[in-house]
């Protein structure tokens, strides 16, 4: 008798994108996994991942995407200055004040969330004998996952 086991809300994740350090989201797919005996089946909405030869599993935390940070954090500042021009001078000042702080809370609880996300990566060989890792996050106490 097979013994199954089903997560129905999982993300996926290649190897290139865990490791960019210019991405914005941090899945590539999402979809269920299937453990099967001797078996990992990832069905997701763009594609369907099988694997037989797993050769090892950690848990793994993605690298911080510096650039796409500071992209965001450099648009905010310049949408900001927009809005600055707008506003009588008087309270300019006001403003500042309550936007720096708030990015001094913002900053860091971006990088700790990214820390704090552990992945599973899963080491595994192909058909052709070549090495590849796929990564899986469970996605069921995720926002982005319950539509």
């Amino acid at each position: 008798m097979k013994q199954t086991q089903t997560f129905p809300k999982v993300w996926f994740a290649t190897e290139k994108l865990i490791n960019s350090r210019t991405r914005f989201v941090n899945f590539s797919d999402r979809g269920s996994l299937r453990f099967e005996l001797k078996e990992l089946q990832f069905t997701g909405r763009k594609q369907l991942l099988k694997i037989t030869n797993v050769q090892s599993t950690r848990l793994i935390s993605p690298r911080i995407p510096w650039m796409s940070i500071a992209l965001s954090i450099a648009v905010l500042l310049v949408f900001s200055g927009f809005m600055l021009l707008r506003v009588p001078s008087e309270f300019v000042l006001t403003i500042i004040s309550i936007f720096i702080p708030f990015l001094f809370i913002v900053f860091p609880f971006m990088i700790f969330v990214q820390k704090a996300v552990l992945w599973i990566e899963i080491a595994f060989v192909d058909e052709e004998n070549v090495l590849h890792r796929a990564y899986f996050l469970d996605g069921s106490r995720l926002i982005l996952l319950s539509g």
